[in-house]
């Protein structure tokens, strides 16, 4: 089956993309070539389908979760210290990529399958900026209560969590409109379904706490007098010339010396 990249094809359950590699090898035998035939099909279902690729998003949430308890409770546990931090940190940037990777093909796949217009559009879709939410809110939670965090380790951390939370508002605000097209369009989902929709609040609560907890570890900036050393110098030379006594103290101080 040849077809253009993104090309859609109506197959009877809504539309279904279709890849130039979704053909059956016909040098292979009968049960070769229906498993290949069944590992292909469902590789096709699930690129076509951003419901279900949004729950690819659950998995590196997760894992960043583990990622920060290692650091907020292990690593500042009696038998925990620096490595575990370190632990944490790199199962944090896994986390990341992951779920960075997941909202990227999602929103391709949803804008190449138009699936804006679907009727069965789920809430689960909500869980892909939920990730990047999450990694933000992880970031400053990990940099806060880090053991011996440094900022070669911090400051990289904080960046990519700010970016990660304008991702997550980006495409919240986007799956927001999106979603609340369909529920204009079809009204609300069935009842065993409507249970899901408590999911939208995951964006708006996850980007919050973000903000709360990067903007917390941004105000500690200070404590890394490694980042920027020029300007802990200037600001140490400062506070040194705000202590240091006028000319007028000073004659009175040498005065009372002379003369005591």
């Amino acid at each position: 089956m040849a077809a253009s990249r993104f090309s859609t094809e109506n197959t009877g359950n809504n539309y279904d993309l279709v890849i130039p590699w979704s053909y059956v090898d016909p040098t292979l035998n009968d049960e070769v070539a229906t498993e290949q035939h069944k590992a292909r099909r469902a590789v096709r279902r699930a690129l076509s389908d951003p419901d279900e690729l949004g729950t690819y998003a659950i998995p590196p949430i997760a894992l960043m979760t583990i990622g920060a308890l290692t650091i907020t409770q292990v690593s500042e546990g009696p038998w925990g210290g620096h490595a575990f931090t370190l632990v944490g940190y790199v199962i944090w940037w896994k986390g990341v990529v992951w779920v960075f990777v997941t909202c990227v093909v999602v929103l391709t796949v949803l804008f190449y399958t138009g699936n804006q217009a679907d009727r069965d559009m789920t809430p689960v879709l909500f869980m892909a900026p939920v990730g990047m939410a999450t990694a933000a809110s992880e970031a400053g939670l990990i940099t806060i209560y880090g053991f011996d965090m440094s900022s070669r380790l911090a400051v990289p951390q904080i960046i990519v969590g700010y970016f990660a939370s304008g991702v997550a508002m980006f495409m919240a605000t986007l799956l927001y409109t999106v979603y609340f097209h369909r529920l204009l369009a079809a009204g609300w989902p069935a009842p065993p379904k409507r249970a899901g929709l408590f999911i939208l609040m995951g964006p708006c609560g996850q980007l919050a706490t973000a903000f709360q907890l990067l903007g917390e570890s941004a105000n500690t900036y200070m404590r890394f007098p490694n980042t920027n050393p020029q300007q802990s110098s200037l600001q140490s030379t400062a506070d040194s010339g705000l202590n240091r006594p006028t000319r007028s103290e000073f004659r009175n101080r040498s005065h009372h010396r002379r003369n005591p």
